[in-house]
């Protein structure tokens, strides 16, 4: 008598998600970086720009002293993206591997993304709205209230806008198949 015949199930068909994230991540991060660098260097030129017209405008004097006291959070901000892009590229890589520390690397920095957006948004109201209040006096103070208000949605949303990456990462990066297909 020849052995029983088990039927096997399908077979299994590799996922695409560490391929697909591996390659967002390393896109993201590049585009992230270059993002903080750029800004540092908007805020100098802006500034700059600013300085040559202090001379002539007591406003653009006025304006540029007040913009120094945000300038210090803006290398901090920067300084996180470049070290969040590094993280993410590295991740994006390892995902592209298929290895289990790639997948580990990007949850890690999904939830450091979303633990710095918010801090940095709470480590600036203060200053910002000393900016904004510095600025107001220097063109009258109508529509503070509204100036205000805008802010803290602006903020609200940027952290909404931030996590939406890092939120996917967590969801798809965690499935059964896709911890299965790394090594």
């Amino acid at each position: 008598m020849s052995p029983v015949a088990v039927p096997s199930g399908p077979p299994v068909v590799p996922t695409a998600v560490p391929k697909v994230f591996g390659i967002i991540n390393i896109v993201y991060a590049c585009l992230g970086m270059m993002m903080g660098l750029v800004g540092v260097g908007a805020m100098f030129a802006m500034k700059a720009m600013m300085g040559r017209a202090g001379g002539e405008v007591k406003e653009a004097k006025m304006f540029v002293e007040a913009f120094d006291d945000l300038m210090i959070y803006s290398y901090i901000d920067a300084a996180f993206k470049v070290v969040l892009g590094l993280v993410l590229l590295a991740a994006g890589i390892g995902l592209l591997k298929k290895k289990m520390w790639g997948q580990r690397l990007c949850l890690f920095w999904a939830v450091g993304r979303m633990v710095v957006a918010v801090g940095m948004v709470l480590l600036t109201l203060r200053p910002t709205r000393e900016f904004q209040e510095k600025v107001n006096q220097m063109g009258g103070e109508q529509q503070e209230q509204f100036q205000q208000m805008a802010q803290g949605v602006g903020s609200v949303m940027g952290i909404v806008f931030i996590s939406i990456y890092p939120v996917l990462c967590l969801v798809f990066l965690t499935k059964k198949t896709v911890r299965d297909s790394l090594s």
